[in-house]
């Protein structure tokens, strides 16, 4: 399967930069989910795909911060 074929926003950090998957990483992306359906928005709205995954994987980005910020 091709990285761009994937869904990047819903990917742990491991994920994106190691292609390693785990239990890990699916709570991650169920985690994302979750959120997603809480807020009724998609994982970090301001972001086009490979945004969130770079800031993700290289900076730490997290849905919370974006999601349930001021």
């Amino acid at each position: 399967m091709s990285t761009s074929s994937l869904p990047k926003q819903w990917m742990a950090p491991e994920a994106i930069s190691r292609k390693r998957y785990s239990e890990k990483s699916d709570v991650w992306s169920w985690t994302i989910t979750c959120a997603e359906i809480l807020t009724g928005l998609p994982p970090y709205p301001d972001l086009d795909a490979v945004q969130a995954s770079t800031l993700v994987a290289t900076e730490g980005l997290q849905l919370f911060n974006v999601c349930f910020s001021d």
